[in-house]
């Protein structure tokens, strides 16, 4: 992707219109279920590991922009003042509870709240914290060139591959922005859902 497709890139205009249906036709026929939710997983926090509930965080959004973003608590008090940018498999900072939520994503359930105010898509590109942002920035040449789209949810990357290699990320996330559609991301969202039903999200996850 060359420097003059980038400055010209503008989010697709199906975008908003389809977060807003899926946000919708997601929550208005479930909604026991998500109320179900949202109660028994701040209560299953509470008795693994106790407070806090939510976790924030910044990551690093379009442009550049950075924003602040909420979790469900999943790993022990102050795990982020680790030496570790990543999360790691297997990570001991990781609690009970919490593995559980990172296999299913639920624990990302409240960044609902940041696709409704338009900072995230439900399927965009995967942010980084400032920090693992500045590493792969140093690492790879050009990352920054994926901060033209919108930080997702879910990505392609983290759907189909998620590799090691910082150089392969980014050009799986290029080769996104290149070819986003309403088709791919309907696609990419219904196989972020059969992942979480197969508990497979921990193992997917590497940021």
């Amino acid at each position: 992707m060359d420097q003059k497709e980038l400055d010209n890139h503008k989010t697709p205009s199906y975008k908003r219109p389809l977060d807003i249906s899926i946000l919708l036709l997601t929550h208005i026929p479930l909604f026991p279920i998500w109320l179900l939710l949202w109660t028994i997983i701040p209560l299953c926090i509470l008795l693994d590991s106790g407070r806090p509930i939510f976790y924030r965080m910044k990551k690093v959004g379009k442009n550049g922009n950075v924003i602040s973003v909420f979790k469900f608590r999943t790993m022990i008090v102050d795990a982020d003042k680790s030496e570790i940018p990543y999360t790691l498999i297997n990570d001991e900072r990781i609690t009970k509870f919490g593995k559980v939520l990172r296999k299913t994503a639920l624990d990302e359930l409240p960044q609902l709240i940041n696709i409704l105010r338009g900072e995230m898509s439900f399927v965009g590109i995967r942010p980084f914290s400032p920090r693992a942002h500045q590493a792969a920035e140093e690492e790879t040449p050009g990352w920054s060139k994926r901060l033209v789209a919108l930080p997702g949810l879910t990505s392609a990357m983290s759907v189909w591959s998620n590799p090691d290699n910082q150089q392969e990320r980014l050009e799986m996330d290029l080769y996104y922005i290149r070819n986003q559609s309403f088709f791919l991301d309907l696609k990419i969202f219904f196989l972020s859902i059969l992942i979480a039903f197969k508990m497979g999200w921990e193992k997917k996850r590497k940021n």
